[in-house]
């Protein structure tokens, strides 16, 4: 189920909506807008309101937390391995 729910949710709720909404509108925001807040309303009714926020908030952070491993790595990392440059 863990890995299941984490790989389902990342491509259901990120990964495909927000580049086809980005497409259809043109607009970043609305893109990653409207997934996760399809993300963090399906959660009310497993864990309620209380929740539902709480996942949505960590969801958010766990992509900012990802985005700065992964620019840390490509930016301050990668470039003094050698034989990378």
């Amino acid at each position: 189920m863990v890995l299941t729910a984490g790989i389902t949710e990342e491509i259901l709720f990120r990964g495909y909506p927000i580049e086809r909404l980005y497409e259809l509108t043109g607009n970043m925001y609305i893109a990653a807008f409207l997934p996760w807040l399809a993300f963090t309303l399906l959660h009310v009714y497993f864990r309620g309101v209380g929740g539902a926020i709480k996942i949505g908030v960590r969801s958010i952070l766990a992509c900012m937390t990802m985005h700065i491993l992964n620019d840390a790595c490509a930016f301050l990392l990668l470039p003094y391995i050698p034989g990378l440059r």
